[in-house]
């Protein structure tokens, strides 16, 4: 153990990784591996695949060591909010990762900021982050330099993605199609048109009755609705399902 002394002139960060190296000499190999639902029923993302092809890396680069495994299955990279990233983020924290590798930028983030979030934290902790379908290591400037023009290249793709699903939107509520669920009363046709469904649309009469000529309140329509066993569309009651 080196002597305190010659700590002096060290920041608390730079103390923390000086003593984080004396302390764990032997620290393990992540891999991580996501998957949304969506991206596996559109481009059949594999997490076997994944886990194989990140374990074979880890041969072809003589780590032989039994690498540690963090797999979100089903959860989006919009945010960081993963059970499995939180645990690998933790274990960083504690100073018993030495590498994390993942099979491609995304798969850890698709935003900018959130991707360079992580790698700060994984730099103050000393852990190299190796993707290895941009074939690139942060342990090195140009890795780094790397890492930020793929993040905003990744990020920009996101933005024009969603801004094209917005265009598609607004195109067709132009052409008059409905975007969502249609209301009580009608149903969607094959052109996603609202078309007249009679058996919700005489009830919706009848509340419309009940209320302008009649002088039903709220309540006492969902409590009529109710007597005559008219549920709503998710087979509540009408009194509930107006609270």
């Amino acid at each position: 153990m080196l002597h305190p002394n010659i700590y002096m002139g060290y920041g608390q960060t730079e103390l923390e990784a000086i003593c984080m190296k004396d302390t764990f000499q032997e620290r393990s190999i992540a891999l991580y591996c996501r998957v949304s639902t969506d991206e596996q029923a559109r481009e059949g993302v594999s997490l076997d695949e994944q886990q194989e092809r990140l374990k074979a890396y880890c041969r072809a680069m003589g780590w032989n060591e039994e690498p540690l495994l963090f797999i979100d299955d089903g959860y989006s990279a919009k945010n960081l909010d993963r059970p499995e990233l939180n645990r690998l983020l933790q274990e960083v924290k504690k100073g018993t990762i030495s590498k994390i590798l993942v099979t491609k930028l995304d798969r850890l983030s698709r935003r900018l900021l959130d991707l360079l979030k992580l790698i700060d934290t994984f730099q103050e902790y000393n852990v190299s982050f190796i993707s290895i379908s941009e074939s690139f290591d942060t342990n090195t400037p140009s890795g780094r330099l790397t890492l930020q023009v793929l993040g905003a290249v990744a990020e920009f793709e996101r933005e024009r993605i969603r801004e094209r699903v917005f265009e598609n939107m607004l195109h067709a509520a132009r052409q008059g199609k409905w975007l969502t669920q249609s209301p009580y009363g009608y149903r969607l046709d094959v052109n996603k048109e609202l078309v007249i469904y009679e058996p919700e649309a005489q009830i919706v009469r009848n509340v419309y009755d009940w209320y302008l000529n009649k002088g039903l309140g709220y309540y006492a329509i969902a409590k009529k609705l109710n007597e005559e066993g008219i549920a709503s569309r998710q087979k509540k009651g009408m009194v509930d399902s107006c609270y």
